[in-house]
């Protein structure tokens, strides 16, 4: 992973027991899955927007193969933790990418009546949106998310990992593709193979 290294000093977040399971929800990556992506955002962050309408549309185009693993990070205050536990609550009912996208794309005003609405919107159970919201294992990945961020030295939002190559910041989407297609020259990192 570059510019990624284990250092015991705390501020940095501890390293995780499997680093190809903490970015990417794989213990090994299978070379035929294509490149492994993740991407660290924050709803209140206008280039985060950008970037996550972006990757979302180039996932579903026909473009180099990659997979997605998206990672709630958290870091602009209240809002942002109430709208990232809202969009993990979502994924339980196999909605996130739909109730991210009505995040990304809206004013963002996180309360739990708006929350529920947005739920209620997109098919949801509104209700359990929001219980599931209090869950501790979705808080426990909120922590998560933000000891990894720590450890890839991550001082604010977008970041991206593609395949072995740590972002911080914006990248236009035309750089992505052809990272992504460095990536697949380069085959599955080392941090993920069995």
């Amino acid at each position: 992973l570059v510019g990624v290294s284990a250092n015991s000093d705390a501020r940095l977040g501890d390293v995780p027991e499997n680093l190809c399971y903490a970015l990417f929800r794989k213990k090994v990556w299978p070379s035929d899955l294509g490149v492994p992506v993740a991407s660290f955002s924050d709803y209140n962050c206008p280039y985060c927007r950008v970037q996550t309408m972006e990757l979302a549309e180039l996932s579903a185009g026909s473009s180099p193969q990659f997979v997605i693993t998206w990672h709630e990070l958290a870091l602009l205050g209240d809002m942002s933790e109430l709208a990232a536990k809202a969009a993990l609550a979502a994924d339980r009912q196999g909605a996130y990418v739909a109730f991210q996208k009505k995040l990304m794309t809206s004013a963002l005003v996180p309360t739990p009546a708006y929350l529920q609405e947005i739920a209620n919107n997109i098919g949801i159970d509104g209700g359990q949106l929001l219980s599931d919201m209090q869950d501790p294992q979705i808080l426990a990945m909120i922590r998560d998310t933000r000891d990894l961020s720590k450890h890839l030295r991550f001082i604010g939002t977008p970041g991206l990992v593609v395949g072995r190559t740590v972002i911080l910041g914006y990248m236009p989407i035309d750089q992505i593709e052809k990272l992504i297609d460095l990536e697949t020259e380069l085959g599955v990192p080392a941090f993920c193979q069995g």
